[in-house]
């Protein structure tokens, strides 16, 4: 549409809102209400029809346009009539009363909604597609044989409507495809409302693109959350072309499970096919209209079809992420605590960072698990962090799971307790660390009473030189168990009662002590730590 000129055949028509004069209304009608990129992916198909109530012919034709809508309006049409010249014999309310219309009228007596699509002759009737578009604009009327074009094109359009493929999208970066034929594969045909300028396709790095091809995949951004609808004919078979590494692709007009793609030279790594849900998520699927990454052992072909094939992708895969601990940082999952044989790794490798602005976490080594340490690499982090973890190993309890800031912060990944971190924070440490006793402690024996061999405990704060030591009840030393230095933490030792020469003792009550000499450089180095237990051996 040119400036101070009309909207004519392929422009896109921007929202329209407007009072209703039939029937009586507080509600406002707007062309956006019938968007389904805007709507919640209800596509419709608008008719607009403007006519003069003083013209023969508009009266003729004003039951036969009621007629067509009854047939449309259950299938997705709506319609939006502009009457004007009410005369002496109408109004806005009785020409719908008159002729039993169900659809609405606005009264354009003033002529302004009729002036965006013509400056000619009335009526005059208008057909929007799903986008927006102008597909029909012509005077004259629709009833046959004169109005016979218009009926055409409003049946190929609503049979247009009917097969609509809708797919959702998020506010912000998305991973898309193309999943039909079309004559126009520009970005702006294929995804009105799209952010101009980013679609990118990947060649090893982000590639700017201005057209989209079946089979490939891209990223794309969008100001708002939406819908985008496909209308072309139905791929059922591509042949992608990977190459050694990460891809991104995209699929056919029907989901293929990622089990039925053809990959005869076994080139797809397992369990690298992910999509993007504001963060990066394993699939087990190819759904159409959405881009996926994909990782390849080496260069080669894999073909995506409506029934499969007998040379699918074969994978023993165990995926070790089910049975690890999980890290969630703003919901996105990490997972540690498990060891991963080396040449299984490449299937727990990440595809490559999505665009600037997107958050994104991953280990330092682009991987999503690690054993029992590990750098976290965040990308453009929220001013909140909002970290909690699943313990799904049991952990000693000597030990415990921290992350440390780049500041030094210090925090403690406890089952039901959340860390809140505020600040650009770009990274984090993930260790499995030693936990420092408070004090120093004996621990009664287990079992105790026992026959033969019982297990002694004790803690220490800090580095010190330790005496363990069994009596018998007079206070002879029976075995001397331990004479050592030791560092600070949770130490432990075997008792199988004998005595010093190795010979078994009696049964009866006997007495361990524990004396630590400490040597901690703030402390008297004559300070002693001393604490006895009674233990019982039976025969």
């Amino acid at each position: 549409m040119f400036a101070g000129g009309t909207y004519q055949i392929n422009d896109l028509v921007e929202n329209i809102s407007t009072e209703l004069c039939y029937p009586q209304s507080d509600t406002e009608w707007s062309l956006y209400d019938h968007f389904g990129n805007v709507n919640g992916g209800d596509y419709k198909l608008i008719w607009i029809m403007l006519f003069n109530a003083s013209s023969h012919v508009s009266q003729i034709e004003a039951e036969f346009t009621e007629s067509i809508f009854s047939q449309y309006r259950g299938s997705g049409l709506e319609v939006l009539s502009a009457g004007a010249n009410w005369g002496s014999n109408y109004t806005c309310e009785s020409w719908g009363e008159l002729y039993s219309l169900t659809y609405p009228i606005i009264d354009d007596t003033n002529m302004n909604f009729r002036a965006l699509f013509t400056d000619g002759s009335v009526p005059h009737h208008v057909l929007l597609d799903h986008q927006m578009r102008v597909i029909y604009t012509s005077e004259g009327t629709v009833i046959p044989p004169t109005g016979s074009q218009f009926l055409v094109a409003l049946e190929n359009a609503m049979e247009n409507l009917e097969s609509l493929m809708v797919v959702n999208h998020l506010k912000d970066w998305n991973m898309v495809g193309l999943p039909v034929n079309v004559s126009d594969a520009f970005p702006s045909n294929v995804f009105p409302g799209f952010m101009e300028g980013t679609l990118f396709s990947f060649e090893n790095t982000y590639v700017n693109s201005d057209e989209l091809i079946p089979g490939e995949g891209y990223w794309i951004h969008f100001p708002y959350a939406g819908h985008a609808a496909f209308s072309g004919s139905d791929l059922t078979s591509l042949t992608v072309s990977l190459s050694e590494g990460w891809n991104i692709i995209s699929g056919i007009s029907i989901e293929t499970d990622l089990a039925d793609i053809s990959d005869p030279g076994q080139i797809i790594v397992p369990g690298s096919l992910y999509e993007f849900d504001g963060t990066y998520v394993n699939a087990t699927s190819v759904q159409p209209g959405k881009g996926y990454w994909i990782n390849a052992f080496s260069d080669g072909n894999v073909t995506l079809s409506a029934g499969g094939s007998s040379e699918k992708v074969k994978s023993s895969f165990y995926d070790y992420s089910e049975n690890a601990n999980v890290l969630y940082i703003n919901n996105r999952p990490l997972y540690f605590g498990i060891s991963v044989p080396k040449a299984e790794l490449i299937s727990y490798q990440l595809p490559p960072m999505p665009p600037v602005n997107a958050f994104d976490i991953r280990y330092d080594s682009d991987d999503k698990i690690t054993g029992n340490s590990g750098n976290i690499k965040i990308q453009n982090s929220d001013k909140i962090l909002s970290i909690f973890a699943e313990i799904k190993i049991p952990i000693d309890s000597q030990s415990l799971w921290a992350l440390k800031t780049p500041d030094g912060r210090s925090f403690n990944l406890t089952e039901g307790n959340t860390i809140l971190l505020e600040g650009d924070i770009n990274s984090l440490t993930l260790n499995k660390n030693k936990i420092i006793p408070e004090l120093f402690y004996l621990y009664q024996n287990f079992p105790n009473p026992f026959n033969p061999l019982t297990t002694l405990n004790f803690k220490m704060p800090y580095y010190g030189n330790v005496n363990l030591i069994v009596y018998d009840l007079i206070g002879n030393e029976i075995r001397n168990l331990l004479e050592d230095d030791f560092p600070s933490g949770f130490h432990s030792i075997q008792w199988d009662g004998t005595d010093n020469m190795g010979i078994p003792v009696s049964a009866g009550c006997y007495f361990l002590q524990l004396k630590i000499t400490s040597v901690n450089h703030d402390s008297n180095p004559n300070d002693q730590f001393i604490q006895t237990r009674k233990i019982v051996l039976l025969k």
